[in-house]
């Protein structure tokens, strides 16, 4: 539910945030996704499929067994990721 800028924390979210540290966090090695990225990233998985996570990563190839970025993560749990430009068209925006 979102009330102004900010969006409430529910149960589904925390619970993916939850999932997603487990699965995508090596607190031993200090990387994987960490502050808000997970939070998005479930949001999005929480909202439904017509949800995007909007990051200017680049995919890199790689495991999470090492540093995964958004769009690693975006992958492995099905969410689709675009960048800023590609949000602005989907959008419709125009700048004049």
């Amino acid at each position: 539910m979102v009330q102004g800028f900010y969006v409430e924390e529910v149960e589904p979210v925390q619970l993916a945030v939850k999932d997603l540290m487990a699965a995508f966090q090596n607190p031993k090695k200090r990387s994987g996704i960490s502050g808000s990225d997970p939070f998005v990233i479930a949001h999005a998985m929480a909202s439904g499929a017509h949800w995007h996570v909007v990051t200017e990563e680049a995919l890199h190839n790689g495991s999470a067994d090492r540093n995964p970025n958004i769009p690693f993560v975006c992958n492995a749990v099905g969410v689709r990721h675009v960048n800023f430009l590609d949000m602005m068209r989907m959008e419709g925006w125009k700048l004049k």
